[in-house]
């Protein structure tokens, strides 16, 4: 079986640079919003407050071939404003995007919609994906709104889908859906604002 490499992705557009986490971005950042509880109420993840080295190990245990964790950061100053998790599966050239914008001062400001086009564009041109899918939550309005906003199709409703991690019952949930082929239409339109590849590398 051929192994797959290492992605150091790094991609910049108008106000943001977005690429792979490494260990070292572990910080006290990333540990707040890792143990916000309004935050992980969105992802449906229980906040947990870790310390430094079980940072760095979280952020090491995504392998960055098929399961990518990728920080957004702003262009001018370097900082920390969220992140992506990427999971692919190749056999079936598909991926599941999942954000976590936790810095609040870029809430509202297309921030997702922005980052999310680089990466969309990224996967489709080297992540031999064909269907990229999200998984709102129902009760996460922001990101339903962001979804549509950015033309990805709703494919269904699932009732219950999930356990609430916070011990408060199942919670329904969105499957959205974006294609290769309705991406391109979707910029050969004018519709969406590309995304800027900077630079794509193996390690």
């Amino acid at each position: 079986m051929r192994q797959v490499k290492k992605r150091n992705i790094r991609l910049k557009t108008d106000r943001f640079l977005v690429r792979t986490l490494r260990d070292t971005d572990a910080g006290e950042t990333m540990a707040n919003w890792l143990a916000d509880a309004d935050l992980m109420k969105n992802v449906n993840h229980k906040p947990e407050r870790m310390s430094l080295l079980q940072l760095r190990k979280f952020i090491s245990s995504y392998d960055q071939t098929t399961r990518l964790l990728v920080g957004v950061f702003d262009a001018l100053n370097e900082k920390l404003v969220g992140y992506y998790l990427i999971d692919i599966n190749p056999p079936q050239r598909r991926a599941t995007f999942n954000v976590v914008i936790g810095d609040r001062d870029y809430w509202g400001q297309r921030t997702v919609l922005e980052t999310r086009a680089a990466l969309m564009d990224y996967m489709f041109q080297y992540g031999a994906v064909e269907k990229l899918i999200g998984g709102p939550l129902a009760r996460n309005f922001p990101a339903v709104f962001n979804y549509k906003a950015q033309g990805w199709k709703l494919e269904g409703l699932m009732k219950s889908h999930v356990l609430s991690a916070g011990g408060t019952g199942r919670i329904d949930q969105y499957q959205f859906a974006m294609l290769k082929e309705d991406w391109q239409a979707i910029k050969a339109a004018g519709m969406q604002q590309n995304g800027m590849i900077e630079k794509e590398a193996t390690a």
